[in-house]
């Protein structure tokens, strides 16, 4: 529906934070003056209006754009559905996320319905952008992780194959070890053997004569 006291409504002041024109790190967001000595604060003539009730808009205009349509908050696609393009304008919610966002972007601006947070072609090219470099991002943690995945497995196959040259080479010392013991145990029994056989060699000798 459209305001037919559109002409009649009071141009409202810019209300701007104190000294923000002075200091850029304050920045154009309203700040209710608190000092004990602002001019501001005490309502001296000559500074700068301060917010109060009776800047409020008339209860006709209320709820009413710039432009004459009626304000609708919304937060879903499908309360596009049942608006009128020329009698109704459109402000989208702060929680809605980036992605359900665009959706809803790209249904008004199909359907023709204006609008007013933002200017539509250039929110549509900074969420693509933005969801575009998240995409890249993902790609790259999701590349990085592959690597990794792929580093600690050649690692846990060269670990492995390690161990197995390892346990390979402690057999075969094993085998060398039990080899060297069979053969010196063996030349102490021909050791044994053979002066045993010395001894009662020297016997025989000794009962001849």
């Amino acid at each position: 529906m459209k305001s037919e006291n559109k002409t009649e409504r009071k141009a409202k002041p810019n209300f701007i934070r104190t000294d923000a024109h002075k200091k850029k790190r304050l920045g154009f967001k309203w700040r209710k003056p608190k000092g004990l000595q602002n001019k501001r604060r005490l309502r001296k003539r000559g500074y700068l209006p301060v917010v109060k009730t009776g800047y409020r808009t008339s209860n006709k205009d209320r709820g009413i754009s710039k432009k004459g349509l009626s304000i609708v908050w919304i937060d879903n696609v499908s309360k596009l559905e049942v608006l009128d393009k020329n009698s109704q304008s459109v402000i989208i919610s702060s929680n809605v996320g980036i992605k359900k966002r665009l959706t809803i972007i790209q249904e008004a601006k199909k359907k023709g319905i204006q609008v007013i947070n933002f200017d539509v072609e250039k929110k549509i090219k900074q969420i693509t952008d933005l969801m575009e470099s998240k995409k890249k991002q993902k790609e790259i943690k999701e590349k990085e992780k592959v690597d990794k995945k792929k580093e600690e497995d050649k690692k846990k196959k060269k670990e492995k194959e390690k161990t197995i040259e390892e346990s390979v080479k402690e057999e075969e010392t094993e085998s060398k070890d039990s080899e060297s013991q069979s053969k010196t145990e063996k030349t102490e029994e021909d050791e044994g053997e053979t002066s045993k056989e010395k001894k009662d060699f020297d016997k025989l000798l000794t009962k001849k004569q």
